[in-house]
């Protein structure tokens, strides 16, 4: 099963209170990440799929529920536009996981479940 989550992270102009905002559906020049989609649960591999609206390095980490690393997929700069990539879960036990998008200027955290 694969979801489709939209991020939209809230930034503030000191300029207008956050109704005039609002009202005016403001976006940050500083959102750099689109529609993520990722299949859940996993068993082998986890494939995510993402929009950048700018070009922006990446980076892409699992945790476990206590905070520890798993896995990192570090990128370098990544062009606008489309991408996919996958993260090999298949030594990881079976659970509840983190998965953790790094752009240039958001992060994005999202449970995964893997299963067998």
């Amino acid at each position: 099963m694969t979801y489709g989550l939209q991020w939209e992270e809230s930034h503030y102009d000191v300029s207008r209170t956050p109704r005039e905002m609002a009202a005016n559906n403001t976006k940050s020049p500083n959102q750099d990440l689109g529609t993520i989609r990722y299949t859940n649960p996993v068993a082998d591999e986890l494939v995510i799929s993402y929009v950048l609206k700018v070009a922006s390095p990446v980076n892409i980490e699992l945790f476990d529920l206590t905070g520890y690393r798993l896995i990192t997929d570090y990128a370098t700069m990544t062009s606008e536009g489309q991408h996919q990539s996958s993260l090999d879960v298949s030594q990881i036990q079976p659970g509840v996981y983190f998965l953790a998008i790094t752009t240039g200027t958001m992060r994005k955290t999202m449970g995964i479940t893997i299963s067998r």
